[in-house]
């Protein structure tokens, strides 16, 4: 439910933020894709637009900032 997601997002943040070495996301799910997808957004990670559909199997590079 989306209200449950918003509750949730503030732990979500935190524990992504405690990842300093992340390399992969894997997102079970389209709920999850969704989630991660606002966090990355948030914390100004430049994404492709539009955002790509989610699907199994799919892979979105992302740019590392270097």
């Amino acid at each position: 439910m989306p209200a449950e997601r918003d509750n949730c997002a503030t732990w979500l943040h935190e524990e992504l933020g405690l990842l300093t070495r992340v390399r992969v996301f894997l997102c079970l799910g389209q709920y999850g894709y969704h989630s991660l997808w606002r966090y990355l957004a948030a914390k100004g990670i430049d994404l492709p637009k539009p955002r790509p559909k989610f699907g199994h199997g799919v892979a979105v590079p992302l740019s590392d900032g270097s």
